[in-house]
């Protein structure tokens, strides 16, 4: 079991202020989604679980989210050594932000458009969505594949409405394949980088025992014990 802890402890809030963030973050969308518009909540259940009809770009949004969650399940215990109730946390809001992220774009574009049937309570689901992923903030790191992949995201959406802003559900097949075409690249993309934000946090063996020097005190140790015998 000495091998074992951080993968088996129960979550316990500390006096890291992170912590607090870490609470804070989650107990507004619980708040939001849960307790105030709980209903749109029982709408993405059902359209997730395949019993009411979804869009023809829903099989990409839903593939995308599976494997983000998977992947950020699979970095925060593996490679960072969380427990398993923060990763879970983590994890979920990782596709969840970016599912948001995408949406409340593509609403704000519509809606300036006159496209589609925004919402000030969608904007505020989304938002809050957006705002979990902050659980996991403490892992972000800025780094040069997390601005290439925000640029080209960025450049997809000037080029989408540059082309007219086209929907996946126009009367016209060559404006809805090109909106599929872009709606798909952008949706990927925003998981991508979401994903790219929590890839490149030190691992915590990288951490432990560092002294000033820049080498792990044990080799430093295990050097100096070593060069005595030789004496």
């Amino acid at each position: 079991m000495r091998g074992k802890p951080l993968l088996l402890k129960v979550f316990r809030p500390s006096r890291d202020w992170r912590d607090y963030v870490f609470v804070a973050c989650a107990a507004q969308w619980i708040v939001v989604n849960l307790v105030l518009f709980f209903p749109y909540v029982e709408f993405l259940y059902r359209v997730g679980t395949f019993q009411d009809p979804a869009n023809s770009i829903f099989p990409i949004t839903w593939t995308s989210a599976l494997g983000l969650f998977v992947y950020g399940l699979w970095l925060f215990v593996y490679r960072y050594r969380q427990d398993y109730f923060r990763s879970t946390i983590y994890a979920f809001g990782l596709p969840l932000a970016a599912t948001s992220l995408f949406e409340v774009i593509w609403q704000n574009i519509g809606a300036g458009l006159h496209i589609g049937n925004q919402t000030f309570v969608t904007d505020i689901i989304n938002l809050s969505s957006i705002l979990m992923a902050l659980c996991s903030f403490r892992f972000w790191r800025s780094t040069q594949p997390l601005l290439y992949c925000a640029v080209i995201f960025l450049a997809g959406w000037v080029l989408w409405m540059s082309l007219g802003y086209p929907q996946i559900y126009s009367s016209q097949p060559q404006a809805a394949e090109i909106a599929f075409l872009v709606n798909a690249i952008l949706k990927v993309l925003s998981f991508v980088i979401f994903a790219l934000l929590v890839s490149f946090a030190p691992r915590p063996a990288q951490n432990a025992a560092m002294p000033s020097g820049g080498q792990p005190s044990g080799v430093v140790l295990k050097g100096w014990k070593s060069s005595l015998a030789r004496r």
